[in-house]
């Protein structure tokens, strides 16, 4: 969910000035965009002497939010901090003590975020764009699942999964508590409706795979699955060979496109 806060206006001054820290290794962490995440590149990593003015920014941000905004709050400065996680490895990926540095950062941050919303389900509160929620918290799992194929053991590989874990309990209190597999509805680039449900078929999938394959979730996900890929066989069956054609193409750097292949 990609909120705008009008109180960070207040102090982004704080930070305009900073200029960015290190360089390194340019090494891409794969198809996860800024923007996705819903923030902006940051200027300001872990290793820059001025990173902690951002947590003084945001305990400033912190003081003028009310508490109807406090949860878009803390999924900002989640955001943000997969945005730093994202950038460090791309600058940083051999350097394991600075990866390992934002992990801790991000992790801490995932802590804070998922704790504010089981205490919301406890209290059967309700949480605004509960569904745009979900389909950022499936962001950031597609994220860790490109960090987590560089780095294979050791305390970083500790880390990555305890906040695989953490994104698990997120997306199920979203999923279950929240809104219900039978509602959802992941918002991406497609704009037809076949190609929209091919992505929904393989975010449950994402989904799925973070979870207990007992749990009754795992299971309306699949049943809903099932469904998904029913429907979109039928309407590929009807296409022509030069609509297929320009279907597929269609496909190509939509999350969807994993899913496309497992059909065939």
């Amino acid at each position: 969910m990609k909120k705008t806060l009008s109180t960070i206006g207040l102090v982004s001054i704080i930070t305009t000035f900073l200029i960015s820290p290190v360089f390194g290794a340019n090494i891409s962490t794969g198809g996860v965009s800024f923007d996705e995440l819903g923030t902006s590149e940051p200027a300001i990593l872990i290793g820059n002497p001025f990173y902690r003015l951002k947590d003084f920014r945001w305990g400033v941000v912190r003081f003028f939010t009310s508490s109807a905004d406090n949860l878009a709050l803390k999924q900002s400065i989640f955001a943000e901090k997969a945005a730093e996680v994202k950038k460090v490895i791309s600058l940083n990926a051999r350097k394991n003590e600075v990866v390992l540095e934002a992990l801790n950062e991000y992790q801490s941050k995932a802590t804070t975020y998922k704790i504010a919303l089981l205490n919301l389900a406890k209290n059967r509160e309700k949480i605004v764009d509960a569904d745009e929620a979900l389909t950022q918290a499936v962001v950031h799992m597609r994220l860790m699942d490109e960090v987590m194929g560089s780095y294979y053991n050791g305390e970083i590989k500790t880390v990555l999964m305890d906040i695989e874990s953490q994104l698990a309990q997120i997306v199920e209190v979203l999923a279950v508590k929240m809104v219900g597999v039978k509602n959802l509805s992941f918002k991406g680039t497609a704009s037809e409706d076949l190609l929209s449900k091919i992505r929904d078929w393989e975010t449950m999938d994402l989904i799925a795979s973070y979870l207990e394959e007992d749990s009754s979730l795992v299971r309306a996900i699949k049943a809903y699955q099932k469904d998904c890929r029913r429907d979109i066989l039928v309407e590929v069956g009807k296409m022509n060979e030069a609509d297929r054609a320009d279907f597929e193409e269609a496909l190509e750097g939509l999350v969807g496109t994993g899913g496309w292949r497992a059909f065939n």
